[in-house]
């Protein structure tokens, strides 16, 4: 009982040390002017700060957004061959413009591509049509 309780005693430090030195190799210290930062994790992409008032009643809203151009193309039917036909363009909805789902949806070639949707903000207000799925976002 006595080996087994000085090998116990001896893995119990062994895995402390273990676990102490694993954080260490995982939190990245760097030196800049020489101040000490611990860099425990890095975030990439957009952030957004609401400078103005009470955001607690705020409500979130989906939203059109092409990641290429900004700008989304809302057409008359689900269809690629829309953007072509002039005649098919319901709006040219600037990026952040607000939108319900109707509901609707429609597929091309067996691929869940399109929901019909209704402008609630901007330029196009009241105006319903098809934007990709692709370019609706959730804010």
């Amino acid at each position: 009982m006595k080996k087994i309780g000085f090998w116990g005693s001896i893995a119990s430090i062994l895995g402390l040390a273990i676990g102490v030195y694993s954080m260490q190799a995982a939190s990245n210290s760097q030196e800049i002017n020489g101040n000490k930062n611990h860099v425990i994790n890095e975030n990439n992409g957009t952030i957004n700060i609401n400078q103005g008032g009470d955001s607690y009643g705020a409500s979130k809203a989906y939203i059109l957004r092409n990641q290429s151009s900004g700008a989304v193309l809302v057409v008359a039917k689900p269809e690629v061959t829309a953007a072509m036909d002039k005649d098919s363009h319901v709006c040219m909805a600037p990026a952040g413009t607000e939108i319900v789902l109707t509901g609707k949806k429609a597929s091309h070639s067996g691929i869940d591509m399109w929901r019909q949707v209704k402008i609630t903000s901007g330029e196009c207000t009241g105006k319903t049509g098809w934007a990709s799925i692709e370019n609706i976002s959730y804010q």
